[in-house]
């Protein structure tokens, strides 16, 4: 009997683990930013929330990123636009994010203009 309830633990133990091993996979994700028009945004960046694990997307505005399995959201910005978090829930790996440009962010530039002086004819 007790060989019997050594092997049921060390069963345990180890289908424990395995469980655990399965559960703590990365996974791919993929998608595309689009601003209101439906253009893709390049350039744009792609990060799981809290961490550095990132990436750009690329002309056409697709991105593919491996995030770890306890990610819960994507911070995803491009300048001009307004930075949008995107929840990572129901096992999604095909993303479809919309920015929205950001128009006080336009009212902030400033032009600086400079001209060299010239020498004047004697």
């Amino acid at each position: 009997m007790r060989m019997f309830t050594k092997k049921l633990f060390l069963l345990g133990f180890f289908w424990q683990g395995s469980l655990t091993a399965l559960l703590a996979q990365d996974r791919n994700l993929s998608g595309r930013v689009t601003d209101e028009a439906g253009v893709g945004v390049p350039g744009a960046n792609v990060r799981v929330t809290g961490t550095q694990i990132g990436t750009s997307s690329d002309g056409q505005g697709a991105f593919s990123l491996r995030v770890p399995a306890t990610a819960k959201a994507l911070t995803v910005s491009s300048v001009g636009m307004i930075t949008q978090e995107v929840p990572l829930s129901g096992g999604r790996t095909n993303l479809s994010i919309t920015l929205t440009s950001d128009t006080k962010a336009l009212d902030e530039v400033v032009v600086v203009g400079a001209t060299a002086p010239s020498a004047k004819a004697t």
